[in-house]
C-alpha cells in the first residue's frame, strides 16, 4: 500500500527521533529537582480565556468545515509557539449527521394515526448569540439507524442490563416496542445495544431533572449551571472505538473498508429529547408504577408501560440521521527531545464538539495550547525537553475516539516501543469542586506529587486548611487509603483508551469537576462560553489549576532522568482488586474448581520484585551511565505492556482492566473474566484459561523487573 505524502513526513519524523542520537550527552544525568516548575508558574488565565472564546464561536462537529477551521487554529498556534514540526493529519472515516431540513422527531399518534404531540427536534436559543447560529445541527444521536418505527412505549429506567432483566421479571417485554431511557448511569451506546438484544425497535433518551436540574428552574441555564427543560444531550450510540468500517486498521488511502452493513453499528433508531418533552410521554404512560429507584423529578408518577392510558395511542419515531464517509483532522505537533529524542511523552485532547463544546472539549484544548506555548517558548530560550513531546489535537473523538484510534493504529509499532506515557485532558473543567483523575497504577505517585505542587484555586478551601489541589482532592474524593485520594480506573471515555487498552501505554486523564456525577449541560446547545466564563469559572482560576497540574505532569515525565513510575502501587492495586474479585466470585469459582493460587503467587512475586527494583536496584544505579539508566527506564516502560494480550482481535487487549461491557465510560478490572462469570451459563474452560493468562502476565511483569526471564527446568 503506497504511503501518502503526509504519512511519509510523519513516519520520517518518528524515525528521525529514533536514530538521531544515542543516549550519550553531557546533559544525560541532568536532574529535575525543582520543587516547582517555573513553566507551571507561567500558565496564563487570560490565554486560556482567549483560546476558549475563539474555539467556541462556531459549532464544530466532526466532518464539517468548522471542525477543519479549529484544526487550522490549533496548527497555527503550534507553529507560533515554535514547535519543531506541525502537521494536520486527515483520515476519511464513516461519520453520521442529521438532516438539517428534516429534524428528527418523536410523535404520539392517536387511534386514527393523527399527531397528538410532537417533539421539537432542536433546542431553543436562550441567551448567548451563538446559540442561534444556523449551522447548529438538529438534535441527534450519531450512528442511529434511520427509520420510522411505531409501537408501544416502555420505560426502562437507566437502560442497564439489570433494568431490562427487571422488566422481564415483571412480565414486561420490550420486544417490538420503543423504549424510553434516561441518561445518567450508563453509556448511551450500551443502552442501545441492550435494547437491540432485548428486541426493542427504537430508543428515546432524555435527561431527568433529578440528575440534571435537581434545584428546580431557578438555577437552570442561563442563570445557573443546570439543564433547562428543552436541553438535549447529543452523543454517539456506536459502542466500538475508531472508524467502524476499518476495524483495527488505520483509515488511510488504500485500506480495505468493510461494507457498512457488516460494521458494528446500531440497527434501530435512537433519538434524544428534552425533559419537558419526556414528561408528555411519561404522564400518559400506562402500566405498573415504576420502582422508586426509577422515579424522577418530573411531576408525574413514572410508570412502566407498555403503552399509554389510551391503549390505541402509539409512539412514532422519525429519524433521518444518515451515515457517510467524511474527512476528519488530527493536529500533531512535535518538540524534539534534546537527550532522549526516541522517547515520547504524549499530551492529548480532542477538538471536535457536538455543538460549541465549551467544557467538552474546548476547555481542554485551551489547556493543551497553553502547555504547548510554555514548552515551545522554553525550548526556544535554550531549555528544550529531555524527551520528545507530542502535542496531539484529536478529531472525531465524540464519534467514538476515531481520530486518536486511527492514529494509534497507523503508528502502533513506533508508539508501543517509544512512548513513556499519554497525558489526556478531555475537558479541563466541568465544575469547581475538586480534581478528578483516572490513570494506570504506575502513575499514582506522580499524580499525588504534582497535585501537591499546585495551589488550591478555591480561597474558601485554603481558609479551611486545604492549600493545594491535592488537599481538596483528598478531602472530596478519598480512596480506601485515607492518605491518598481516589484515582479511578481507565475506561473508554476519552482518547487515552487506544493507548492504554490497545498498546499498553500508561495513561492519565485529569479534569476539575463539580459535585454532580455528570455535568448537567453535557453535549447540549447551552455548553457555551457563557457557561464557563460566567457560571463555572469566573477568572479561569480552576482551568488554570488543572493546566498547571497538566504542565507539572508533563515536566515530571519529560525531564526526570528516571521515569517516575512506581510499580509497588501496581502490586498493591492487583492485591486489592484480586481480593474484591474473590469476594464477588469466590464461591462460584470454588464450586467449579477454579483456583487463584497461581494468581496470588504471581502477585506475591511482583510485589517482591517491585520492592527490589525500587530499592536495591535503584540504589545501585549510576546516573552517569546512560545505558544503566536506559535499561532501568525500559524495564519500567515494559511493565504495562506485559498485560496486553496480542492474540485478542480487539481494541481492548489489556487483561487487567478494560472498558466495562455494561458502561463503557467505566474501567472494569479483570473485565474479560467478569463478563464470562456473569453469563447465565459460563464456559468454565474459558474461565480457567482467563485466570491462567492473567497469572502468567503478572509473573511476566515480575520477571521484567528482575531483569531476566525466570526460566523453569533443571
Amino acid at each position: 500500500m503506497p504511503l501518502t505524502g503526509i504519512q511519509i513526513v510523519l513516519l520520517a519524523d518518528l524515525l528521525l527521533l529514533t536514530y538521531s542520537c544515542l543516549p550519550y550527552s553531557g546533559q544525560w544525568n541532568r536532574k529535575n529537582d525543582r520543587e516547582k516548575s517555573p513553566l507551571s508558574d507561567g500558565v496564563s488565565s487570560e490565554n486560556l480565556r482567549t483560546h476558549l472564546r475563539q474555539l467556541t464561536r462556531e459549532p464544530h462537529v466532526a466532518g464539517t468545515e468548522e471542525e477543519l477551521d479549529t484544526a487550522r487554529y490549533v496548527r497555527d498556534k503550534f507553529l507560533e509557539y515554535h514547535l519543531d514540526s506541525v502537521k494536520i493529519v486527515p483520515y476519511d472515516v464513516l461519520l453520521s449527521h442529521p438532516d438539517r431540513e428534516k429534524p428528527n422527531k418523536v410523535y404520539v399518534l392517536d387511534e386514527a394515526g393523527d399527531i397528538v404531540f410532537s417533539t421539537l427536534g432542536y433546542q431553543k436559543p436562550l441567551y448567548a448569540p451563538e446559540e442561534s447560529n444556523h449551522r447548529v445541527f438538529p438534535t441527534f444521536n450519531a450512528y442511529s439507524a434511520p427509520g420510522q418505527p411505531i409501537g408501544d412505549l416502555v420505560y426502562v429506567g437507566y437502560g442497564r442490563k439489570d433494568d431490562f432483566e427487571f422488566l422481564l421479571s415483571e412480565g414486561i417485554s420490550v420486544k417490538g416496542n420503543i423504549v424510553l431511557a434516561r441518561y445518567g448511569k450508563s453509556f448511551r451506546a450500551n443502552i442501545v445495544k441492550f435494547a437491540m438484544e432485548y428486541g426493542a425497535i427504537g430508543v428515546i433518551f432524555y435527561s431527568d431533572p433529578m440528575e440534571y436540574a435537581p434545584h428546580g428552574d431557578a438555577l437552570v441555564y442561563p442563570d445557573g449551571i443546570y439543564l433547562p427543560d428543552m436541553g438535549v444531550q447529543s452523543g454517539t450510540v456506536k459502542w466500538t472505538d475508531g472508524d467502524p468500517i476499518t476495524p483495527l486498521r488505520p483509515s488511510v488511502p488504500g485500506t480495505y473498508r468493510i461494507p457498512e452493513s457488516e460494521a458494528e453499528l446500531p440497527r434501530i433508531p435512537a433519538q434524544p429529547i428534552g425533559y419537558r418533552e419526556a414528561k408528555k410521554l411519561l404522564e400518559n404512560l400506562a402500566g405498573a408504577e415504576a420502582p422508586s429507584r426509577w422515579q424522577g423529578a418530573l411531576n408525574v408518577t413514572y410508570r412502566l408501560g407498555p403503552g399509554f392510558v389510551r391503549p390505541d395511542w402509539k409512539v412514532k419515531m422519525e429519524v433521518h440521521t444518515e451515515n457517510s464517509v467524511k474527512t476528519i483532522h488530527n493536529v500533531i505537533g512535535m518538540l524534539h527531545g534534546s537527550v532522549e529524542p526516541d522517547r515520547y511523552v504524549i499530551l492529548g485532547n480532542h477538538r471536535d464538539a457536538w455543538i460549541f463544546g465549551a467544557v467538552d472539549p474546548s476547555s481542554g484544548t485551551a489547556s493543551l495550547l497553553e502547555a504547548a506555548r510554555l514548552y515551545g517558548e522554553a525550548a526556544k530560550a535554550g531549555n528544550p525537553p529531555r524527551r520528545t513531546l507530542l502535542f496531539c489535537s484529536w478529531g472525531a473523538e465524540e464519534y467514538g475516539l476515531i481520530g486518536s484510534t486511527e492514529w494509534v493504529e497507523e503508528y502502533a509499532n513506533a508508539l508501543a516501543d517509544r512512548t513513556v506515557i499519554n497525558l489526556n485532558v478531555d475537558g479541563s473543567i466541568s465544575g469547581n469542586k475538586t480534581l478528578k483523575a483516572a490513570g494506570s497504577p504506575l502513575s499514582f505517585q506522580s499524580l499525588y506529587s504534582t497535585a501537591r505542587k499546585v495551589r488550591n484555586p478555591n480561597p474558601e478551601e485554603v481558609k479551611d486548611g486545604r492549600p493545594t489541589v491535592f488537599d481538596t482532592w483528598l478531602h472530596n474524593v478519598p480512596s480506601e487509603n485515607s492518605d491518598f485520594p481516589l484515582v479511578e480506573n481507565l475506561g473508554s471515555g476519552s482518547d487515552y483508551a487506544p493507548f492504554i487498552h490497545f498498546l499498553g501505554i500508561p495513561s492519565i486523564d485529569i479534569t476539575y469537576k463539580g459535585g454532580e456525577k455528570n455535568y448537567p449541560m453535557y453535549h447540549s446547545l447551552y455548553e457555551t462560553f457563557h457557561l464557563v466564563d460566567y457560571l463555572l469559572d469566573q477568572g479561569f482560576h480552576y482551568m488554570k489549576a488543572v493546566t498547571q497540574v497538566y504542565v507539572e505532569l508533563t515536566d515530571l515525565y519529560t525531564n526526570s532522568v528516571l521515569i517516575p513510575f512506581d510499580v509497588r502501587d501496581y502490586g498493591k492495586f492487583l492485591r486489592r482488586q484480586s481480593q474484591d474479585f474473590w469476594k464477588t466470585f469466590g464461591n462460584l469459582l470454588e464450586k467449579h474448581n477454579v483456583s487463584l493460587v497461581s494468581w496470588s503467587s504471581a502477585i506475591d512475586n511482583l510485589t517482591s520484585a517491585a520492592e527490589f527494583f525500587h530499592g536495591e536496584h535503584r540504589e545501585s544505579l549510576d546516573l552517569d551511565e546512560p545505558y544503566q539508566v536506559r535499561r532501568f527506564n525500559d524495564e519500567l516502560m515494559a511493565v504495562e505492556r506485559v498485560f496486553i494480550n496480542t492474540m485478542l482481535p480487539s481494541g481492548n487487549r489489556h487483561m487487567i482492566y478494560r472498558p466495562s461491557s455494561s458502561d463503557s465510560y467505566k474501567g472494569e478490572v479483570f473485565g474479560n473474566l467478569v463478563d464470562l462469570l456473569l453469563e447465565s451459563d459460563p464456559d468454565w474452560n474459558e474461565v480457567k484459561v482467563g485466570v491462567s493468562i492473567i497469572a502468567q502476565m503478572i509473573q511476566s511483569a515480575a520477571d521484567t523487573l528482575m531483569g531476566s526471564i525466570n526460566v523453569r527446568g533443571f
